[in-house]
Formats: structure tokens, sequence, C-alpha cells
């Protein structure tokens, strides 16, 4: 898990196949998969490798 300003950010292999998932919202991150964290505001991307789906996400936040 990592943050970036207000966010924490965590990433996991994609549990559907290949690649990750990484996750993020505001606050502290207790779910151990996105769809598993609890709040209203949670945003997720993929990508290829655990770097990749974290860029991916922190891009789409617009904090990268």
């Amino acid at each position: 898990m990592t943050r970036h300003g207000y966010f924490h950010v965590a990433t996991m292999p994609n549990r559907n196949g290949g690649g990750f998932v990484a996750w993020a919202k505001m606050g502290s991150i207790i779910g151990a998969h996105p769809l598993d964290e609890p709040g209203a505001h949670v945003w997720f991307n993929f990508g290829s490798t655990r770097d990749e789906a974290r860029g991916n996400l922190l891009a789409e936040l617009g904090l990268m």
C-alpha cells in the first residue's frame, strides 16, 4: 500500500486472470480487494504489472 496525498492505494494480482488491479480511496484501505473495500468512493484500474496498474490509477486520479 502507498499513500499519495489524501489517497491510499493498494494493489494485488487480478483474481480473474493475468495482470494486477489497483484501488484507491481517501483514508485507510482495509479491504483485501476493491470490491471488499467499504466506502462510497473507491477507484480502481488494471495493468499487466503492479506498477502499471498503480500508474494507470494515479493518472486517472490526476496524481501523476
